[in-house]
């Protein structure tokens, strides 16, 4: 890949940095766990985060990247689908989400170019997810379904982590 299309790949990459939580006050002194109960596009989430007993991970010292589906991507599962859930398997799907380590999604794109690739992959706590790079170097996550979704919104920064906002849930 050459140098000019790198750069676009990056600079689309970077114009996903938008202030997602701008009602929350968003500020890197809150943890990723705070981000997510303070946004009013997450409360879906924020409940099955607490229901799953995850809070106090993503309150903890990290670092982590957490792929946040908003309240319209739950609302787009079937009917019925979260409440039908046990705990452990609303663990499975949100743990899918989670990645151990501190990711930007310039960083996801430089590990593809890098492999001279569009495709790739990360390791979540509950499994492996593919990334997509497209034409206009955004990023595509792709679940253990094949369902893709779009990272609308991303870089949002935590004491702890990093938040991307996504247009889906991801299933292992």
């Amino acid at each position: 890949m050459n140098i000019r299309a790198m750069s676009f790949a990056l600079i689309a990459v970077s114009s996903f940095a938008l202030p997602a939580f701008a009602d929350s006050g968003m500020s890197d002194k809150k943890t990723v766990a705070e981000l997510v109960e303070t946004s009013d596009q997450h409360t879906m989430l924020a409940s099955a985060l607490e229901k799953a007993g995850l809070t106090d991970a993503l309150n903890g010292e990290g670092p982590v990247t957490l792929f946040a589906p908003t309240d319209e991507a739950f609302e787009a599962l079937p009917e019925g689908t979260l409440e039908s859930l046990s705990e452990e398997e609303l663990k499975d799907i949100l743990t899918y989400h989670v990645v151990q380590d501190r990711l930007l999604p310039a960083s996801l794109v430089q590990a593809l170019i890098q492999a001279g690739d569009t495709r790739g992959s990360l390791t979540t706590m509950n499994g492996e997810l593919r990334i997509l790079k497209q034409d206009d170097g955004s990023v595509i996550l792709e679940d253990g379904q094949g369902n893709q979704v779009d990272i609308v919104k991303a870089d949002l920064k935590a004491s702890n982590g990093i938040v991307h906002v996504i247009d889906g849930v991801l299933m292992p």
